[in-house]
């Protein structure tokens, strides 16, 4: 699959597979950041990608993981987006249209769309039915940026 987008934005999975450096998907995801980085993509996550990444490190005491995924969030100059109102307006609406969708995809979708971005990195399947926004599942698909 080719990518023709600046702005993409990561949901947890994925932020997740790469800094704890899963065995199963972290190939997928080093490649895809790769490529974001050679391209000069933006990249652009929210607070719910930092809630759902902390939770376990939290539980686990495992301190350094979350310090690792700030230092990862900065050094990637990737934007921690806030949700506010329109994006939880958004997120219902989304959700009254997709009944699939739980409360934390359709808020990181909405603001995805709010904030300018055309792409949604996950490894969710479902999230594939969404019309709205280009999503990529990291683990089914090789992926490529355009070039032009």
């Amino acid at each position: 699959m080719t990518i023709d987008s600046d702005c993409i934005f990561i949901d947890t999975a994925p932020l997740i597979y790469y800094l704890e450096g899963n065995a199963k998907y972290f190939r997928y995801v080093e490649s895809f950041f790769q490529q974001c980085f050679e391209f000069d993509k933006r990249l652009k996550t929210s607070v719910i990608s930092k809630l759902e990444f902390c939770v376990k490190p939290y539980q686990e005491d495992q301190y350094e993981l979350i310090k690792l995924f700030h230092a990862f969030v900065r050094d990637a100059h990737m934007e921690m987006v806030s949700i506010n109102e329109t994006d939880a307006e958004f997120a219902a609406q989304l959700r009254a249209q997709n009944n699939f969708l739980k409360n934390f995809d359709a808020l990181q979708i909405a603001v995805a769309i709010n904030n300018g971005c055309d792409t949604f990195l996950t490894n969710d399947k479902k999230l594939q039915r969404i019309q709205d926004i280009n999503v990529v599942v990291l683990a089914t698909q090789k992926v490529k940026f355009h070039q032009g």
